[in-house]
């Protein structure tokens, strides 16, 4: 396990604490709303602010993935695309792909409370670890990885610290354990 902590000064503290902000504003903007309506705008807003932040090479898309012996996911709410990778929308839509497993570099699995819809989120985790990736004659850029699509769950609220996360975590079953949580209200 790998636990990042940064240090996080000046200007760039500042920046931070002001997208914290506006993430929070988005999620309290839309507590009154219908839980579909809610959890669909908080999924499109971080797909958007992601976009924002990565290089435009990325596409953040929702759909489901499959693997080439045809085990497929569900709906996942945010897949990470590798560059260059196909996935396929219907026509005349975008709101939702088939995503091949070797396309797919990440999903993130978004909820309001990660604590209190834990398990909603190593649903989603279980769903996405048996799928295999299996890269053969094709063309790339860089090591194409091997391992797993790593699944993150990101909560606007969360266990309340690290260690809580951490307890947490190492109690989960290692099939269905998110490879990494963020919540964004500290």
């Amino acid at each position: 396990r790998i636990r990042i902590r940064i240090k996080v000064i000046g200007t760039l503290a500042s920046r931070m604490s002001g997208i914290q902000g506006s993430l929070m504003a988005q999620y309290e903007g839309g507590m009154s709303m219908a839980s579909a309506a809610k959890g669909s705008e908080r999924e499109v807003f971080l797909r958007e602010y992601l976009q924002k932040v990565f290089p435009a090479h990325n596409r953040f898309s929702s759909g489901v993935i499959i693997d080439s012996r045809g085990k497929q996911t569900g709906q996942i709410d945010i897949a990470i695309e590798q560059p260059f990778s196909p996935s396929f929308p219907m026509p005349g839509s975008d709101s939702s792909r088939l995503l091949l497993a070797e396309s797919v570099a990440a999903v993130i699995e978004v909820k309001s409370d990660v604590a209190k819809q834990w398990d909603q989120a190593c649903r989603t985790t279980a769903k996405v670890r048996p799928l295999k990736r299996q890269y053969g004659a094709m063309m790339g850029f860089g090591n194409a990885p091997t391992a797993g699509i790593p699944c993150i769950a990101v909560g606007y609220k969360g266990f309340g610290d690290v260690a809580a996360t951490e307890e947490r975590l190492s109690k989960t079953d290692e099939s269905s354990r998110p490879n990494a949580v963020l919540s964004i209200e500290t």
